[in-house]
């Protein structure tokens, strides 16, 4: 069971939301912006409010309507009075989310202070969605009905992708491994970007990497952090490497060492610069979608070579 605060009116002191459901199983307490329940996760909606801010009495309607045409599906009320400051209403999930749709809407009615409305709705299905951020250099992607929560006072039931500053471009940093530190989009609404795969897909048309896989394309693990809404990457390769070549090898090989950096072979940057990349995360956010970053790989130099084109060359004259 998690607790979420919700709702804050000036008659409300608390107006906290429960979910049980199958996938969660520990108890936990949120601050009032970071916390959004996917919709495939909600069995039962507790809502509880409590009043201590004010001995107002007033009228509190949680009601149902069938997205679709707003038909009544069901209405609860309970009343706070002078004696009684609590509330608590209970929805099971099962019964009325459906295909077509659930619209949730509270009403707070004081006498003195008239009639206030709050409502979000829902949907339990929906289809993953394939965003290849190349088309959205200029936009922000939103997906519609794929969670549930708050933020700034506000109901939400969809995330979004901006990448509309995303750096396309990545390098090697001076070991010789390849660098994605500054590659990164913004996500929200939720403070926990959800995924269960992420990984760099190189084709390898100069055929740099013999001893990963069968094939052309070639899978890289990376890692995603999260500070704020920015999202980044860095290697997670698990793979092994000759730390002569730079050779790379899925497999573990003699005189090959585990890494959880990914290496470009000695002196090979402009063949590596060649190849086709792009970063894939699957099942990406609430709406579990498929994210395809194209990326470009640039470096002006070699690893050792001559001094003009090469991280290390060694220069000087004859000593007699």
């Amino acid at each position: 069971m998690k607790f979420i605060k919700l709702l804050s009116l000036p008659a409300v002191s608390v107006l906290s939301l429960s979910i049980q459901g199958d996938k969660i199983t520990h108890d936990a307490k949120f601050n009032f912006n970071d916390v959004f329940y996917d919709l495939a996760d909600i069995g039962i909606l507790n809502f509880s409010i409590r009043d201590v801010a004010s001995t107002d009495p007033y009228l509190i309607t949680l009601k149902g309507y069938l997205a679709t045409n707003n038909q009544l599906l069901f209405e609860q009320n309970q009343r706070i009075t002078e004696k009684r400051r609590a509330a608590a209403f209970s929805i099971d999930m099962a019964n009325y989310l459906t295909s077509y749709g659930l619209k949730v809407e509270f009403s707070f009615i004081n006498p003195n202070k008239g009639e206030e409305k709050k409502d979000i709705t829902l949907y339990p299905d929906y289809e993953s969605q394939i965003i290849h951020s190349n088309l959205y250099k200029n936009e922000i992607v939103t997906i519609d009905n794929v969670c549930f929560g708050m933020i700034s006072n506000k109901l939400f039931n969809s995330e979004s992708y901006d990448f509309t500053n995303l750096n396309e471009y990545f390098t090697k940093n001076n070991g010789g491994q390849i660098d994605l530190s500054e590659v990164h989009f913004e996500y929200s609404v939720s403070n926990f970007f959800r995924y269960s795969e992420a990984y760099l897909e190189i084709t390898d048309y100069q055929n740099l990497f013999p001893l990963i896989g069968a094939s052309l394309l070639k899978k890289v693990p990376v890692f995603i952090s999260q500070s704020s809404k920015s999202i980044s990457f860095s290697t997670n390769s698990g793979m092994y490497v000759n730390n002569v070549t730079h050779e790379m090898s899925d497999t573990p090989i003699e005189n090959f060492v585990e890494t959880n950096n990914f290496y470009i072979p000695i002196n090979k940057e402009k063949e590596f610069m060649k190849n086709e990349f792009k970063l894939v995360i699957k099942d990406a956010g609430f709406s579990h979608s498929e994210i395809y970053i194209p990326l470009i790989f640039y470096s002006d130099s070699n690893s050792i070579g001559f001094c003009y084109d090469s991280d290390i060359c060694i220069s000087g004259g004859i000593r007699e």
